[in-house]
């Protein structure tokens, strides 16, 4: 109910009854990929503070993230939010969808977990976009770097920043 009464504040235009429906139906859109109700109807509260009109959609994508990628709700929600927002997929659930089969295809052949591949996109996709490189590319970066030196997504994104941030220093000072 906590979770409901945030997402009414943060999306006004749900009545009563979309509401409840929106609490029925969590439970079904959890079980489906093996999560609670509370993580699907976080992902509602995140998008739905974001802005999004698809928050059920980013939601269901969330949820997915968590189960494939055994990451938290919170995680998950702060990589699709961020991953959207960087390569400007206008909440796309299909592209987001692409990025996450990506990673996922990335961390089943390698040495490298989603969350790490996550977090590290959360950090620095937003300057990968800015610098014109590819979610593919930099997907692939960043599970190269994973897989090399095993320092985690919050070491590899930083590192990844500083990296596109070097670039931008070197490109500003010719």
């Amino acid at each position: 109910n906590t979770i409901i009464t945030e997402i009414s504040k943060a999306n006004d235009k749900l009545t009563k009854s979309e509401l409840t429906a929106l609490g029925n139906n969590a439970f079904e859109k959890g079980s489906k990929y093996g999560k609670r109700a509370s993580d699907f109807l976080a992902g509602i509260q995140e998008a739905s503070r974001a802005g999004y009109t698809n928050a059920n959609e980013i939601a269901e994508t969330s949820v997915l993230a968590q189960s494939a990628g055994d990451m938290t709700a919170d995680l998950a929600n702060k990589y699709l939010i961020a991953t959207d927002a960087a390569y400007k997929y206008k909440g796309e659930i299909s592209k987001l969808n692409e990025v996450l089969d990506g990673q996922n295809y990335i961390t089943n052949h390698n040495s490298v977990a989603m969350a790490d591949m996550a977090e590290a996109t959360t950090i620095a996709g937003s300057m990968a976009a800015e610098y014109r490189v590819k979610i593919d590319e930099f997907s692939a970066m960043i599970g190269t770097l994973e897989a090399t030196n095993k320092l985690g997504g919050n070491e590899n994104g930083t590192a990844a920043k500083a990296f596109f941030t070097n670039l931008q220093n070197v490109n500003s000072s010719k």
